[in-house]
């Protein structure tokens, strides 16, 4: 049985993206492999593609929490649980599915079992994992929903240069917002809290293929995870500098390039700033 620890917290799509690894052993399915079979972005697409990965989902008819899996689904995962939990317990297969963590352990496990090349394109990849999630294991050949489908390929398909490293960019998210994507104040908005000179700086990435000069683009893009760490990447690429004179450019320099600008990086952080984002990686 695999269990998880709920006082790790998570908080969406960022962290099922940004996060370090996940431990994959299934104690009580020798089996299976200690790696994990679906990578941390395509857990991310397909968590969007399913909920818009909505971790404070509760149960919909015999489907629960952001992954929207079923008992069924769960048993056939290996039945991981939260807090050593007994996976005969009547909660147990609830409090997983409504736990982040605990779900994407669950779609590892379900991948374990499942996988299969659905599309014949030769290879196994998170296509075949969106379509196995979606259509289960024995008829991921059929037709996605045309909903999910558009909403994982627009996940999948995001593309853009990394000069900051996902747990970079997960410690400046916790540390700007907790990785919340709430509405703006004060001219910032999204889980980055980004304004609208930041967002231009930063190449003007849309959402959906909006025109960058309209109205909503700026703050559409840094409601979103994918187009807002698309921005904090661009503004990177053209700021990123040895803000404090170690001789290398890291995530010391990009924190202080996020919070003081480009022009600025050079100069004493706020109160209380560099104590909580020299913590260590999430």
């Amino acid at each position: 049985m695999t269990s998880y620890d709920s006082t790790r917290k998570w908080t969406g799509v960022s962290d099922i993206i940004f996060s370090p690894g996940i431990n994959c052993q299934y104690d009580n399915l020798p089996e299976l492999t200690q790696a994990c079979l679906v990578t941390q972005a395509c857990l991310g697409c397909i968590c969007e593609g399913i909920s818009g990965c909505n971790v404070t989902s509760t149960c919909q008819g015999e489907v629960c929490g952001p992954f929207r899996i079923t008992w069924p689904y769960w048993a056939d995962a290996g039945k991981p649980t939260v807090n050593n939990e007994g996976p005969s317990s009547d909660t147990a297969y609830k409090n997983c599915a409504l736990d982040t963590f605990c779900s994407a352990l669950a779609v590892q496990g379900y991948m374990q079992k499942y996988q299969q090349d659905c599309n014949n394109d030769g290879k196994i990849d998170c296509d075949d994992y969106a379509a196995i999630h979606k259509l289960g294991g024995y008829g991921c050949q059929g037709q996605l929903p045309y909903e999910y489908n558009r909403r994982y390929q627009q996940y999948i398909n995001a593309e853009y240069d990394d000069p900051v490293s996902p747990a970079c960019l997960t410690r400046i998210c916790k540390v700007m917002s907790g990785c919340r994507t709430s509405r703006c104040y004060d001219s910032y908005c999204g889980a980055f809290r980004m304004s609208r000179p930041f967002w231009v700086d930063g190449g003007m990435p849309t959402f959906k293929n909006e025109d960058p000069e309209s109205e909503m683009a700026y703050e559409n893009c840094a409601m979103d995870i994918f187009c807002s760490a698309k921005t904090v990447q661009g503004y990177m690429t053209k700021f990123r500098q040895d803000c404090n004179g170690d001789g290398k450019i890291d995530c010391d320099d990009y924190y202080d390039i996020h919070r003081l600008g480009g022009y600025g990086c050079g100069n004493r952080e706020p109160s209380g700033y560099q104590n909580s984002t020299r913590e260590k990686e999430y």
